[in-house]
């Protein structure tokens, strides 16, 4: 772990209080690990699961949207009788989500992640969860009245093409963002490799592929909940925020801490998220 001097803290945090560069929302370079910021981050996504059980199982989800003037659904019935229908399988995306962010504060986040900052990111992921649940039991939006279904072999269910496609780039998503951040967290552990940028495993697709990752999971979650139109909407924000903010921010820290190791990995890497794309 490279040492970062109270100069240069006290740089970054001007630089983000002044809103001048880097743009990012992390406090990047700062390894000081905050009490507050974690047990926050860990409290608030752990609700998240629970919240979402109750929106799709016990009733809540209907109810919002019968005050909003919305029509709800109930889903069940010969179609997906299965255990593992629409419904868990969305919970379970929640779950999953939730506990690899619990294992990514405990375990791989260097930064300091204060308590403003986890509940601003804890929320964000809330609110992208909610809509999905919402929109799962929306009979105008659900991915449970699109079409086709895929029936399960051995069985007599069948679930519709948006849910499985969904639900299998929601795990390509997560293990891509998961292992690519433990491959450049065993790298830096190593202190021959202080002060050297990550460059192998799954770094040599993209110079930002943990971001690409995240971008995955959460377009597949809303593909499995409303189907592709939500999705495509939800990853071009994710895309325009990234890019516009997050991205920027790491290259301005980036080219000040390594320089042209920086330049020549992004030489070498030409693509920001996706291999071939962006």
């Amino acid at each position: 772990m490279a040492n970062v001097s109270p100069n240069d803290r006290a740089a970054q945090a001007q630089a983000d209080d002044n809103g001048g560069p880097p743009t990012d929302k992390i406090h990047r370079g700062n390894y000081n690990r905050s009490i507050a910021g974690t047990a926050t981050w860990i409290g608030l996504r752990a609700i998240d699961p629970l919240l979402q059980y109750y929106l799709l199982s016990k009733g809540w989800g209907s109810a919002i949207l019968d005050k909003l003037g919305l029509s709800s659904m109930q889903i069940g019935g010969n179609a997906l009788s299965s255990v593992l229908d629409a419904r868990s399988i969305l919970l379970g995306m929640s779950v999953t989500a939730a506990a690899r962010h619990v294992y990514w504060i405990l375990v791989l986040n260097r930064e300091y992640f204060p308590p403003s900052f986890a509940a601003y990111v804890a929320a964000f992921n809330l609110a992208f969860d909610t809509t999905s649940s919402l929109i799962l039991l929306s009979p105008k939006a659900s991915t449970i009245l699109k079409g086709p279904r895929i029936p399960i072999p051995g069985t007599d269910t069948s679930f519709p093409l948006p849910l499985l496609l969904g639900t299998a780039m929601f795990l390509v998503g997560s293990v891509t963002e998961t292992l690519a951040e433990v491959q450049r967290k065993r790298f830096k552990e190593r202190p021959e490799n202080q002060g050297k940028i990550y460059t192998g495993g799954l770094w040599q697709l993209a110079q930002h592929i943990n971001y690409a990752g995240y971008m995955l999971w959460r377009g597949g979650y809303m593909l499995a909940a409303g189907g592709i139109v939500p999705c495509v909407l939800e990853v071009l924000f994710l895309l325009r925020d990234f890019l516009g903010t997050s991205i920027k921010g790491m290259d301005e820290y980036m080219t000040r801490k390594y320089s042209g190791q920086w330049t020549r990995y992004k030489t070498d890497v030409p693509y920001k998220l996706f291999p071939g794309i962006v």
